[in-house]
């Protein structure tokens, strides 16, 4: 028997076969238990039980790329009582999460994920910690990095007229846009290709 607690008086349960009982309380909080059996003779021993319910569920509102390496996430806390976040982030399709954090204040609404790779796409979900266990997980947002900086960029002039560009592909890369400028501040645009190789005419 717990000493110390006081008991509020949920029900008295008039089914001699009843063996359960479905109690709603807040999420995150510590609860303790007490059930009597009762007959005409008066009060039976007591049982004590304790319980503790998990957080509530975030929802994750946005993930946004803002870099070839940076997607910042965004949710809606619904707990008050969780004491930490866990983010999570997997391939998209793969389906192998693994942790990014599990150590955000339980009051925390957003996180930026800096270890992403350029061009690859990606689904992330958040999960509050609590005293009691962790929430489900909240749902699921997919987000695809920009690519990153191509690095082998060279160009050669085998002609009076002629300038050959070429490069090594980046991951994820769709098309490539072309662009050209005499003063090395205002661009035009050339072309718009598929291929890490282009000719281009003086």
């Amino acid at each position: 028997m717990t000493a110390g607690a006081n008991f509020t008086s949920l029900t008295t349960l008039s089914d001699p076969t009843a063996n359960s009982y479905d109690d709603t309380v807040v999420e995150g909080t510590a609860h303790i238990y007490r059930i009597v059996p009762n007959d005409s003779s008066g009060a039976g021993a007591a049982a004590d039980a304790s319980i503790t319910t998990v957080p509530a569920t975030a929802v994750l509102n946005s993930a946004t790329p803002e870099s070839s390496t940076e997607v910042d996430l965004s949710w809606t806390n619904n707990s008050t009582h969780a004491n930490t976040y866990t983010v999570k982030r997997t391939v998209f399709g793969a389906n192998t999460y693994t942790s990014l954090t599990s150590t955000l204040p339980g009051t925390a609404t957003s996180y930026a994920d800096t270890t992403a790779s350029g061009g690859v796409q990606y689904q992330y979900k958040v999960i509050a910690n609590g005293t009691g266990g962790d929430s489900a997980d909240s749902n699921v947002i997919a987000a695809l990095t920009v690519p990153s900086a191509i690095t082998t960029l060279a160009a050669s002039s085998p002609s009076t007229t002629e300038i050959d560009l070429s490069w090594t592909g980046v991951t994820g890369a769709d098309t490539y846009k072309i662009y050209r400028s005499l003063t090395n501040s205002n661009f035009t645009l050339l072309d718009t290709i598929n291929g890490p190789r282009l000719v281009v005419p003086r």
